[in-house]
């Protein structure tokens, strides 16, 4: 595991069994490497995810990963520190879908109010909090989802270089 990594997806994995215990249809899937996830089959998180019904992708090639974003009806990033930028979560909103992400790193820089919903990083009851309120509220997750890719394309190599010539020419 890379350090801290497991207690990321424990906040989720808690997360989602409280909206299980509801009565909530709830499926996480993970998808990602086994070396940072666990072992396939074997590992401790594989085996919780698991027990929640969830589903452990292991490692998928990097042309897969829009047809993973478009599977789900919500992207969850639940980070605690160490995150620099938040790639993936670009990517999710590329693909029209509602981030819900830890106020933790540059991840408040790349989730704009109106593509994605903050939780307090480490804190389950807040994640599950957010995901609730995406479940019982369908405008919302409709207007989060219509503003996801305008958001990610604020990330776009086009539009950084306009934004940079723009300084650049100003200054």
């Amino acid at each position: 595991f890379r350090k801290g990594l497991e207690a990321y997806f424990t906040v989720l994995i808690e997360a989602c069994w409280r909206l299980i215990s509801e009565g909530r249809k709830v499926r996480l899937v993970v998808a990602g490497p086994a070396g940072q996830f666990g072992t396939e089959g074997g590992g401790d998180l594989t085996r919780r995810i698991a027990d929640i019904g969830g589903l452990y992708l292991g490692a998928v090639d990097e042309s897969l990963l829009p047809s993973i974003y478009n599977m789900c009806d919500v992207f969850v990033m639940p980070t605690r520190a160490y995150e620099m930028f938040g790639m993936a979560a670009i990517e999710a909103q590329a693909c029209g879908k509602p981030v819900v992400c830890s106020n933790s790193g540059g991840l408040p820089e790349v989730i704009s109010t109106e593509s994605g919903l903050l939780f307090d990083a480490g804190d389950t009851a807040s994640l599950a909090k957010r995901l609730r309120q995406l479940m019982d509220d369908p405008a919302l997750h409709a207007r989060l989802s219509q503003s996801a890719v305008p958001n990610a394309q604020r990330f776009a190599w086009d539009s950084i270089a306009t934004r940079l010539d723009t300084l650049y020419r100003e200054n």
